[in-house]
């Protein structure tokens, strides 16, 4: 069916003039200057429409329906956010790009696709039979993002950014070709050959990005950065093994090859979480980036100290922040786990410094509180 046909799914009530104000606070933000305001995005769940991811993967227009349901739901309950319409495309998984080189993917129903197994045991042994560069109109899953992007496009109509698919970082993509733990070993044993597949990893986000740009035909829509989807928001790059490898491992095996892909599209954002925090946030802010996520843990929790030292620590590296301020004490992604919602007085002592970018979520009916909370705290904080 041509989406364009179908009234049920089309954009409607785009507040496009309410989208320069977002791109306005984030451009203050990654700068770490004052926006006159807290710079804050609401995401509505439960938009008529929804189905699961597994739905989403198997078929395009399923997918496509999907969001702009979303995206109208949002445009009708709360067009007043810093939200902006971009075509999240982490339903189709962080395998992509392993796809291409010959990695099998498994769909699930309630999650992205995961990859299933490895093409490679051994460094040593196998990486000699490793492709040197992949052709995503082509190889793995790169005819799949192709169709999913065209859709896209269409239905939308260049009224929603197109950002890049969720391509991991260098050593996302290697851990998905060969075992976390045989990579690992690798870089004491064999280190050069680590090297080169990281190169081989790099080059390929290099021809998946070049060829999606192609594939979407607008630099105007085209984004690198969902998260600061602007033509200066640089590059973002999703990292998380940096909690797993020593900062001395990760400043020779991965900032390298990260800091390449920033030299070449832009400083952005860097994704990243897992356990044991603040242990890896110095190979974090080793990176030359404008922001990261909140999202960054200790021991799959997320306390108030937490985001506070983390607050600290970024603000002093000239770092913004993104992301949620709901706390958590034992397990951030448990449903059983108690969160807890930040407090004015936590969103306050975050906002010092230009440098938070404040996301939160919920249904239609806790819109107007969260609009109160906000505009209370915007008068505590600028008057």
């Amino acid at each position: 069916m041509d989406l364009l046909r179908d009234p049920q799914f089309r954009l409607r009530n785009v507040p496009k003039d309410r989208f320069q104000e977002a791109l306005a606070a984030r451009r203050a933000w990654r700068e770490g200057k004052s926006a006159g305001r807290l710079p804050a995005a609401y995401t509505l769940w439960g938009a008529p429409g929804t189905c699961s991811l597994g739905a989403m993967v198997r078929d395009a227009e399923t997918a496509v329906r999907a969001r702009i349901a979303a995206y109208n739901h949002q445009f009708a309950h709360c067009p007043d956010s810093d939200w902006l319409p971009v075509y999240d495309l982490a339903y189709l998984g962080e395998g992509m790009i392993p796809s291409m080189f010959d990695a099998v993917q498994y769909v699930v129903e309630h999650n992205p696709p995961y990859t299933e197994g490895r093409v490679m045991q051994d460094l040593a042994r196998d990486l000699p039979a490793l492709p040197k560069r992949i052709d995503p109109n082509t190889d793995g899953w790169g005819p799949i993002l192709r169709e999913h992007l065209r859709l896209a496009i269409e239905a939308t109509e260049g009224q929603a950014f197109i950002p890049v698919c969720d391509h991991q970082s260098p050593y996302g993509i290697a851990s998905k070709l060969i075992s976390n733990e045989a990579l690992i070993l690798a870089m004491f044993d064999t280190p050069e050959l680590v090297h080169e597949l990281m190169a081989i990893c790099t080059q390929a986000t290099i021809d998946t990005i070049e060829a999606m740009r192609a594939w979407v035909g607008n630099d105007a829509t085209f984004v690198l950065n969902h998260v600061d989807p602007s033509p200066d928001g640089g590059l973002i790059l999703w990292d998380d093994f940096i909690s797993v490898l020593s900062p001395e491992l990760h400043r020779e095996f991965c900032l390298p090859y990260n800091q390449q892909l920033y030299d070449r599209y832009g400083r952005g954002h860097l994704h990243t979480c897992g356990p044991n925090f603040p242990h890896y946030l110095d190979a974090v802010l080793a990176h030359d980036i404008r922001s990261i996520d909140i999202i960054i843990m200790r021991d799959m929790s997320k306390t108030r100290a937490d985001v506070l030292q983390l607050h600290e620590r970024a603000c002093a590296a000239g770092v913004s922040l993104h992301g949620s301020l709901t706390t958590c004490d034992t397990n951030l992604t448990s449903p059983k786990s108690p969160k807890v919602a930040a407090d004015d007085d936590l969103v306050a002592a975050m906002a010092q410094g230009n440098r938070l970018f404040w996301t939160e979520g919920g249904n239609a009916e806790s819109v107007p509180d969260w609009r109160a909370r906000v505009k209370r705290i915007n008068q505590r904080l600028f008057g």
